[in-house]
């Protein structure tokens, strides 16, 4: 698995997204390259909620591309890309670390499968895990907003 070929590919969602959660809340997505082009920030925003929201931060290190989670658990977990799809649009992450848990028993993100839609639509696929078993599973369908479409129509 090419760590920094995926890495190129999370930099062109760069934009503004709306997410609608199988869970049923939906939320504005803002997602920026950052650290002169080292980072790539995911921040949910809930306009509803003050000081609510999460962000995720994705990067390589050591030719692995990791991301970590500032979770509304109040935890980072740190998961690392482990596999990828056939087709490359599919990346699967899974818990490496974490702090501001006790241990990993600590209720956490876990997982996450990121699906490539195409240049205006992606999905995330989270696992929540706590006591030694994942509690649930949530799927956030996100597309980019109007005023900010891709140009090459995919």
């Amino acid at each position: 698995m090419d760590a920094d070929a995926i890495f190129a590919r999370l930099k062109t969602l760069a934009g503004t997204w709306e997410e609608k959660s199988t869970k049923g809340w939906t939320a504005g997505d803002k997602i920026r390259v950052i650290a002169r082009g080292s980072a790539i920030l995911f921040e949910s925003s809930f306009a509803d909620e003050p000081e609510e929201g999460m962000a995720t931060v994705f990067y390589v290190d050591k030719g692995r591309l990791l991301l970590t989670h500032y979770c509304e658990a109040q935890n980072q977990p740190t998961l690392a890309a482990t596999s990828l799809s056939e087709d490359g649009n599919t990346v699967f992450f899974e818990f490496v670390s974490g702090t501001g848990m006790k241990s990993r028993e600590d209720g956490h993100m876990d997982k996450l499968i990121l699906k490539f839609i195409s240049n205006d639509s992606y999905s995330e696929r989270w696992t929540f895990y706590r006591s030694g078993k994942e509690q649930w599973m949530e799927e956030i369908v996100c597309r980019r907003t109007s005023s900010h479409r891709s140009t090459t129509g995919q």
